[in-house]
């Protein structure tokens, strides 16, 4: 249990580490073409992806 916290944490670390100005950026466009909300162009900042990273954050207790 003690190995998948450790996990976990380093993961959200990772999240954190990329945020930029309050908001995360788009880092690849792979299958963009397919979903049905343009998420933005690569390197751009993305609401939508803000807004999911938020929500997992939030619910690891992150902000």
């Amino acid at each position: 249990m003690a190995d998948t916290i450790l996990r976990m944490n380093e993961a959200i670390n990772v999240v954190l580490a990329k945020q930029d100005e309050g908001r995360w950026k788009i880092e690849n466009t792979f299958n963009s073409d397919r979903l049905l909300i343009p998420i933005g162009q690569k390197g751009e900042p993305s609401k939508w992806l803000t807004l999911r990273t938020m929500r997992v954050l939030k619910r690891y207790k992150y902000r």
